[in-house]
């Protein structure tokens, strides 16, 4: 009777055991669930971050291809820039050469003439021609000469390098006394260029005033 009743109670002890170790199972099985849920939300997460890292990446090379091309624009109207601006340097020391042999044959021109008799004429005529001629070039580049004959005598614009004595042909006359320090002949020209800025002081010779 004993052993009957230890052998119902270890059954009912196994059978108490394998309920325990079927919840188990289904509570491990609900985790495992759960787990595969989870995996599966993160999967998706990733997908998701995946695709966006792709279009910003998509998005950024499409940024640096703009700013590469940009930068190549840039570059290339930069060298077309520097290659004019080399150009219209050079276009500009050729026009001041020009301007200065211009200026120098004016006054070679003007020194031929001051030293040429009066028995020359003619050939006065023909270097004051000449002058005529290079003054006309030197305006065509944009270079005026000064007119500083008969105006009062100006630092700014000419050197004085030496004065005379009115003679008495203009003493008494209307512009006597009204110009002070008048410039009474112009021995090298002076000149500006069209701004008004000044390329050469005149060299000049002003009329004494009498105190």
């Amino acid at each position: 009777m004993s052993w009957k009743f230890w052998a119902k109670e270890k059954k009912e002890n196994n059978e108490a055991v394998l309920e325990q170790v079927f919840e188990q199972i289904n509570r491990l099985g609900a985790q495992v669930s759960g787990y595969n849920e989870q995996v599966v939300e993160i999967g998706a997460q990733v997908q998701k971050v995946a695709r966006l890292q792709y279009k910003t990446g998509q998005n950024l090379q499409g940024k640096l291809e703009e700013l590469a091309t940009a930068v190549g624009n840039l570059q290339n109207r930069q060298a077309a820039y520097d290659a004019e601006a080399a150009q219209l340097n050079k276009r500009q020391q050729q026009i001041n050469y020009l301007t200065e042999q211009l200026i120098n044959w004016l006054d070679d021109i003007d020194l031929v003439c001051a030293r040429l008799s009066e028995g020359q004429e003619l050939w006065k005529q023909l270097m004051e021609q000449w002058a005529g001629q290079l003054i006309t070039a030197l305006q065509q580049l944009g270079i005026r000469e000064l007119d500083l004959l008969g105006s009062s005598f100006n630092p700014q614009w000419a050197d004085a390098i030496g004065t005379i004595h009115r003679s008495s042909a203009t003493v008494g006359t209307q512009s006597h006394g009204e110009v002070p320090y008048e410039v009474a002949e112009i021995v090298k020209r002076g000149f500006i260029y069209g701004n008004g800025q000044l390329l050469r002081k005149a060299q000049v010779i002003t009329y004494r005033e009498e105190v």
